[in-house]
């Protein structure tokens, strides 16, 4: 009996030290091993590919997980590797001195936080829906469902009727156009709240 718990105690011991050394290796994103503290902890963390109608839920989820691990390093890995697509472009790009887990927090929440930003991405989310074609009553009441679920998601996030309608109307503009306009008014409004202080005739008289 002896000898089979202390077989038992150099199997269990082998199987930790080869998490424990696999750890660094493990797959990236959803389901990496982690080490935090003296305990094991394995992340089921969401990704996020930009989208900013998630990017809320999605950053209160992955700070729950990561609020256990002490390592900072680890912290700022497990962020990256769940961004993917246009998150990812965005923060590769510029990513290099992201060293800490508040200053790679503070530069997603810069793209996804801003209400100019906010505004555009939700904004390009209805012209997307305006360019399907309705050829029946089914898209006609898909059309309207997502078309609410935006508006409700501008609603939530507190931005005013005249801002997203401004930011609408900036968004179909042509690109030369819309980016005049734009250098113009946040030359003089660096705080970017287009909704109130937008003078088309600066640059359009």
């Amino acid at each position: 009996a002896r000898l089979s718990a202390a077989e038992n105690f150099i199997s269990l011991r082998r199987d930790r030290n080869r998490v424990e050394a696999n750890r660094d290796a493990a797959p990236e994103g959803a389901g990496a091993v982690v080490r935090a503290g003296n305990h094991l902890t394995r992340l089921s963390m969401e990704p996020f590919d930009g989208d900013l109608t998630n990017y809320d839920e999605w950053q209160t989820n992955t700070k729950s997980l990561l609020r256990g691990i002490s390592d900072e390093s680890i912290k700022v890995r497990r962020i990256k590797d769940c961004l993917t697509g246009r998150a990812k472009l965005y923060v590769g790009n510029t990513g290099a001195h992201l060293m800490t887990e508040s200053s790679l927090w503070s530069h997603l929440d810069y793209r996804y936080k801003d209400k100019w930003a906010g505004n555009l991405e939700l904004a390009n989310q209805i012209l997307a829906l305006l360019r399907n074609p309705l050829t029946s009553i089914g898209d006609l009441v898909e059309f309207h469902d997502k078309f609410r679920n935006l508006d409700l998601m501008a609603e939530q996030k507190n931005y005013s009727r005249e801002f997203f309608a401004t930011t609408l109307f900036l968004a179909a503009l042509p690109d030369t156009i819309r980016s005049d306009i734009v250098k113009a008014v946040t030359v003089d409004y660096p705080d970017k709240h287009l909704f109130s202080v937008v003078r088309f005739r600066k640059t359009y008289p």
